[in-house]
């Protein structure tokens, strides 16, 4: 699973990256590509940006870092990414006109929709596994050790009972 920071990362290097290309001469279109890796890279930190804000119970227990460093880290980066996207918008709207942009918004929502129904279902149904599997073990380990004290108890109940006979 990928990290807000990390899909900030990338999307600021994508937007650089889109920034660079205009400005030397490239035609919107011709960096397509660019804007595509952008926009993934801000549909992964939309997602874990809301992992983050509903962590598993795993996570909240081990949580490397503090409440309030990880909010304002997401909120930056969210502000972060609403720059870059206003101005995204602002070089397509410049090019092609208001409502190519639109267009593409209403698209985006779409593939949007469909890449969640793909890859997040996917990787949250791997979380899901690996956290049960974790719980799993943990719960062994804590039967084992129960099972463990029970033993050593009934053994020195026998002892006091063949002690008194």
């Amino acid at each position: 699973m990928i990290d807000p920071i990390t899909a900030v990362t990338a999307a600021t290097a994508a937007f650089n990256g889109v920034k660079k290309l205009v400005q030397a001469g490239r035609d919107i279109e011709d960096v397509t590509g660019q804007i595509g890796k952008w926009f993934s890279a801000v549909s992964d930190f939309n997602h874990a940006r809301s992992e983050a804000e509903n962590p598993s119970q795993l996570k909240k227990f081990m949580a490397p870092q503090s409440i309030e460093q990880q909010a304002l880290d997401i909120v930056i980066n969210k502000k972060k990414i609403q720059e870059m996207e206003a101005e995204l918008a602002t070089m397509i709207k410049w090019r092609y006109g208001g409502t190519v942009y639109e267009d593409m918004i209403r698209m985006r929502r779409k593939l949007r929709a469909q890449r969640e129904k793909a890859v997040y279902a996917k990787l949250r149904r791997r979380k899901q596994i690996r956290d049960a599997i974790i719980g799993l073990s943990i719960a062994s380990v804590g039967l084992y050790l129960v099972y463990l004290l029970i033993d050593i108890g009934m053994d020195m109940h026998k002892e006091k009972i063949e002690k008194q006979e």
